[in-house]
C-alpha cells in the first residue's frame, strides 16, 4: 500500500489506500456502520455495537454465525455460489490482538472478503472490519497493511476525526449529532449539553 490516508470516524480509527473513500455511513457511538469505495467497487466495510453495559450477552463466535447464515441464505435465493474459511491465517503478526477476544475468516461469493471480528474489553464494543477484493486479486500485502492500523477506541480525552482529508480532534465529551459530505461542503455537528460545535469545510 504506497499512498496511506487515515479514516477515522465515531473513535475506530484505520490507515487505508488514498483513493478509499467513505461511501456510506450510519449510526453513532454504539451502533453503526461505515463503508469505503474505491472509483469502481466497495472495498472495505465496518460495522460496530456496543454489548458492555446493555445487558446484553453476545458471544464474538455467535454474531459471526449469525452475520455468515445471513450471507449464505442471501447466496442461496440468488442461486450463486458461498464458501467460507473460519479462522482463516491471512493475518501474520496478531501480537495487537492479544488482549481481545477474535475471530478472522473469510468467505468468496462474487468477492472475496477478509473478515476480523474483535470484541474490546476497554470500549465494550464489537467491531467487524471486511476488506473485500476481485477473486483473481492477490491482496496480501494490503492486507498486513490494513488490518493492524485498526483502533477501536479513543487513547486519551480527545477523539480522532478523519474524512475526506479533513483531521482534527474533538474532546471525547462532545457527540456527533448531524453530519453533511457533500461535495464541496463537509460540515460535522457535535454536541455537549448546551455547547454546540462545527466543523465545516468548503472547497
Amino acid at each position: 500500500m504506497e499512498t496511506r490516508a487515515e479514516f477515522a470516524w465515531q473513535g475506530l480509527t484505520l490507515e487505508v489506500p488514498e483513493d478509499w473513500n467513505l461511501g456510506r455511513v450510519d449510526g453513532d457511538f454504539e451502533k453503526g456502520y461505515a463503508r469505503l469505495d474505491d472509483a469502481e467497487i466497495v472495498r472495505l466495510e465496518l460495522e460496530w455495537r456496543r454489548v458492555r453495559g446493555r445487558g446484553e450477552v453476545l458471544r464474538l463466535t455467535e454474531l459471526v454465525d449469525r452475520y455468515l447464515e445471513n450471507l449464505k441464505k442471501k447466496a442461496d435465493k440468488a442461486g450463486a455460489s458461498f464458501s467460507v474459511e473460519r479462522r482463516a491465517k491471512f493475518i501474520k503478526d496478531k501480537e495487537w490482538l492479544e488482549d481481545s477476544d477474535y475471530e478472522t475468516f473469510t468467505w468468496e461469493a462474487d468477492y472475496r472478503a477478509y473478515n476480523l471480528a474483535r470484541a474490546c474489553p476497554a470500549c465494550g464494543r464489537i467491531v467487524l472490519l471486511r476488506v473485500l477484493g476481485r477473486l483473481d486479486e492477490k491482496l496480501d500485502d494490503l492486507i498486513e497493511a490494513i488490518f493492524p492500523t485498526l483502533h477501536d477506541h479513543p487513547r486519551d480525552d480527545q477523539v480522532f476525526w478523519s474524512v475526506y482529508g479533513l483531521r482534527f480532534f474533538m474532546p471525547a465529551g462532545f457527540t456527533l449529532n448531524e453530519h453533511e459530505l457533500k461535495s464541496g461542503h463537509i460540515q460535522l455537528t457535535f454536541e455537549q449539553g448546551k455547547e454546540i460545535c462545527r466543523v465545516q469545510r468548503l472547497s
